[in-house]
């Protein structure tokens, strides 16, 4: 009963607010372009840190237990929902959650093309165990949150206010399932990170 629920609800809202996920859908796939033409004007000794750093377990991963990378990923995911969310209701979240999406395409289209650059076939495949898979729930996730958190911004374009406070419409039900529906893809987006960690440092040893 509650799982069909949230699908209508979801469905409803998708229907409603469209627009926003195709908006931070597009953001995000500009950022994969863009990620990719970065890492083509670096050397290669920047590519590495730039990757060690969005992977730093990739260094010490025996120094890392798998509750440390879950934390670490919680933290950073849920640091970024603070921010959408924020934006959200200080009537930003036109102008930057497309910009943070944008960002973190930038990095996904980063780590496959390092990847893919310089062990080719191997990376291509390493890629779909060790990146792509978790970040189609994170995907999923940052795109769900941005829409939820644009549509507590008042439109900039219309003449029209709002007489509903953002605060007001984060207690309505329906926000509160769809924010914990979207949620539960972070946390899925998690845990499988944390299982692919240790195939990317097996893999890179000779690279990182």
């Amino acid at each position: 009963m509650l799982y069909s629920n949230t699908l209508k609800i979801l469905k409803k809202h998708i229907q409603n607010y469209f627009i926003f996920y195709f908006i931070l859908f597009c953001s995000f796939i500009l950022g994969n372009i863009l990620g990719t033409f970065i890492l083509k004007k670096l050397t290669y000794n920047s590519n590495v840190m730039i990757f060690t750093w969005f992977h730093p377990f990739l260094d010490a991963i025996n120094d890392y237990t798998k509750f440390m990378i879950f934390k670490k990923a919680f933290l950073y995911n849920i640091f970024l929902l603070i921010v959408i969310l924020s934006l959200g209701i200080f009537n930003l979240g036109y102008i930057f959650i497309p910009i943070i999406i944008l960002i973190l395409g930038m990095t996904v289209g980063f780590r496959v093309g390092f990847l893919v650059t310089y062990i080719k076939l191997k990376g291509f495949w390493l890629s779909i165990v060790g990146i792509f898979p978790q970040h189609i729930f994170f995907l999923i996730f940052f795109l769900g949150i941005g829409s939820l958190s644009m549509t507590l911004s008042q439109n900039p374009f219309s003449r029209l206010k709002s007489n509903t406070p953002p605060i007001k419409v984060l207690r309505n039900k329906d926000y509160i399932i769809l924010f914990s529906f979207f949620l539960i893809f972070c946390l899925l987006g998690i845990i499988v990170e944390v299982f692919c960690s240790p195939i990317l440092k097996l893999i890179l040893n000779d690279i990182i």
